[in-house]
C-alpha cells in the first residue's frame, strides 16, 4: 500500500508540475502579446491630411497618447477645408504612396476617390487584432454616418447593399440646411431649389432660375 500510495503521489506531483510550467507559459506568452502588440510599428511615422477646422484640432490634442500607445508618430497637415480636395488628390493620385497615409474627405468626394483605388478598405484592419485596438467598438458608430461617411459600393453607389465595402471611419457628421427669404421668392415667384447639385470643390449648390430683379434684390440685401 505505501509502494502504491507513492507512485500515486509522485505521478500527482509530476503531473502538477507539468500544469504549472505550462500555465507560466502560456500567461508569459499572454503577457507578451497584450504588453506589445505593436512593437513592429516602433519608430513608424504616418501624414494624416486633416482640415484647419476646430474639431480637428482638438483631435489633433490625443496624437501624443496614440503615439505612446502605439510607437508611431503622427505628422498632421492641417489644409483649408476649401483647398484640401486639390491637395489631397496631388499627393494621393502620385504612383506610389504619396506623401498622405490617412485622408479626411467630404462625402461627395467619397466614390471619386474609391473608384479611383486611393482609399484602402479597412476590412483587413479590422479583423487583424495586430491592427485594431481590442477595445474598439465598431457598432458605436451610428449606422447611418457610418454609411454616409465610409461605405462604397452600395446601393446607389454609396449607400448600404451587398457590394458595399467600408473604407472610411466618420468623425464630424453634419447636416445642410437650405435658408432663404420668403418674400423674395414670393414677389418674383420663385421656386424653392428641391434637388442639391455638386459646386466648385465637391460642395453643395443649389441653383435658381431668377431674373436680374430678384438677384439684384438679394445683392441689395448682402450689401447691407
Amino acid at each position: 500500500m505505501r509502494e502504491t500510495k507513492r507512485l500515486v503521489k509522485s505521478s500527482s506531483e509530476g503531473g502538477t508540475m507539468k500544469f504549472i510550467r505550462s500555465l507560466l507559459i502560456l500567461v508569459l506568452l499572454a503577457g507578451v502579446a497584450l504588453a506589445q502588440p505593436y512593437d513592429e510599428y516602433e519608430g513608424t511615422t504616418i501624414v494624416v491630411s486633416w482640415p484647419a477646422l476646430n474639431h480637428f484640432e482638438v483631435a489633433g490634442t490625443l496624437i501624443d497618447q496614440f503615439t505612446e500607445e502605439t510607437g508611431i508618430e503622427v505628422e498632421v497637415d492641417f489644409t483649408q477645408y476649401l483647398d484640401m480636395k486639390d491637395r489631397q488628390i496631388t499627393e494621393i493620385s502620385k504612383p506610389g504612396t504619396g506623401d498622405y497615409d490617412v485622408v479626411s474627405w467630404v462625402v461627395f468626394t467619397k466614390n471619386e476617390y474609391v473608384d479611383n483605388g486611393w482609399l484602402e478598405p479597412l476590412a483587413r484592419f479590422l479583423n487583424d487584432p495586430s491592427l485594431t485596438m481590442p477595445d474598439y467598438d465598431i457598432e458605436d458608430i451610428v449606422p447611418a454616418y457610418l454609411t454616409n461617411g465610409g461605405k462604397s459600393g452600395g446601393r446607389k453607389g454609396y449607400l448600404e447593399g451587398p457590394g458595399a465595402s467600408l473604407f472610411g471611419i466618420p468623425f464630424s457628421p453634419e447636416t445642410s440646411i437650405l435658408a432663404y427669404r420668403t418674400d423674395i421668392f414670393e414677389e418674383y415667384d420663385l421656386e424653392v431649389p428641391a434637388t442639391v447639385a455638386l459646386g466648385p470643390g465637391g460642395f453643395a449648390a443649389f441653383e435658381v432660375d431668377a431674373p436680374a430683379a430678384a438677384k439684384a434684390a438679394v445683392l441689395r440685401l448682402r450689401a447691407t
